[in-house]
């Protein structure tokens, strides 16, 4: 591989679940300030606009463990497709790096599997790298998956819910220490850290 200058280069990045685009702004300054150029998408369903179940911000949250998520007929060719426009978008002559983050890891291999012509490197930070399991919520549930910490926060039926969710405004202590263990140990932790829900 040849070394390039960081303004021959265009990062894009792709978000995980319960995330956005927003998720990505302190490592878009961080490469601004080397000269490099990046675009952050929003997943369908994802980012500022996502959808909320109804009773999510309802004293008692009423339906968070049974209302069908506004997501569930989401397809992963629509958000292949997200990516796939700011491949586009990003390749004007430039190196193009194509960075997924966990559940983005979905989207961004089937984007690049798609149109590899639109991709120099792929990044997977902590990201799920798709291995023939037709859904995502497939990965979660495999044998390899057993011991992962976490699954106990997971409301509802997934496969019912359309969604994977979880609750980071739970009242429950052991349940958002869990959580901020499992997903957000790294970070400063506030309740508005997971940003939606699903």
């Amino acid at each position: 591989m040849t070394a390039c200058s960081p303004t021959d280069t265009v990062f894009v990045f792709v978000h995980g679940a319960w995330h956005g685009s927003g998720q990505w702004a302190a490592t878009q300054r961080a490469l601004a300030a080397l000269g490099a150029a990046s675009v952050a998408t929003d997943l369908p369903g994802h980012g500022f606009d996502a959808p909320l179940p109804s009773g999510y911000l309802q004293p008692g949250q009423p339906g968070l463990q049974t209302e069908r998520s506004a997501l569930a007929t989401v397809t992963m060719d629509e958000s292949a497709g997200v990516v796939l426009d700011a491949l586009r978008q990003a390749r004007r002559h430039r190196r193009v790096v194509l960075v997924a983050h966990s559940a983005g890891g979905g989207p961004a291999s089937l984007a690049a599997e798609r149109a590899p012509e639109l991709v120099d490197e792929i990044v997977y930070l902590s990201a799920f790298v798709p291995a023939g399991r037709p859904r995502f919520f497939d990965y979660l549930g495999s044998p390899e998956n057993a011991t992962a910490r976490g699954q106990s926060l997971n409301l509802g039926n997934p496969g019912e819910l359309g969604a994977v969710r979880i609750n980071p405004l739970s009242q429950d202590p052991a349940y958002i220490e869990e959580l901020r263990q499992t997903h957000y140990h790294d970070i400063p932790w506030t309740a508005s850290t997971a940003g939606a829900r699903h």
